[in-house]
């Protein structure tokens, strides 16, 4: 299986909201930056508990990858995180992704995104036309 068919795989299981399924795909040790410039989540007991957290917050998620380019043990992808809150707000953040692997299993993971646009996403604010154009590229 490829790094990119690995984190298709993660996407699905992500999307029926299967935590341990998702948490499969990651290593013991995984370090995992959510928003560039947070402390990361450390572990696979620690991102499984971050999962939980998140899991009913993102509903009806649409999470999807535009493009991507592969190195040795590297994935990178450009995607679209896409889900509606529970206050109604459609959500969709433009995002690069970046994958190290190790044995076949996601063993850093680096997110980055514009994260104070996301806040005021939650609350119902439009994104510009820009960000908005990057959405839909």
């Amino acid at each position: 299986m490829s790094y990119l068919d690995t984190v298709k795989a993660l996407i699905e299981d992500w999307k029926r909201k299967d935590l341990d399924a998702v948490a499969n795909y990651v290593t013991d040790d995984l370090v995992y930056f959510y928003a560039a410039g947070q402390a990361p989540i450390n572990g696979k007991k620690a991102f499984r508990a971050f999962l939980e957290t998140i899991k009913e917050h993102q509903q009806q998620p649409a999470w999807r990858i535009k493009r991507s380019a592969e190195s040795v043990n590297t994935l990178f992808v450009e995607g679209v995180d896409d889900y509606v809150n529970p206050a109604g707000h459609h959500i969709q953040t433009p995002y690069v992704g970046i994958y190290e692997f190790r044995d076949g299993k996601i063993s850093a993971w680096r997110d980055y995104f514009d994260f104070e646009l996301l806040k005021k996403m939650e609350t119902g604010e439009a994104p510009n036309e820009h960000y908005q154009a990057l959405a839909k590229a």
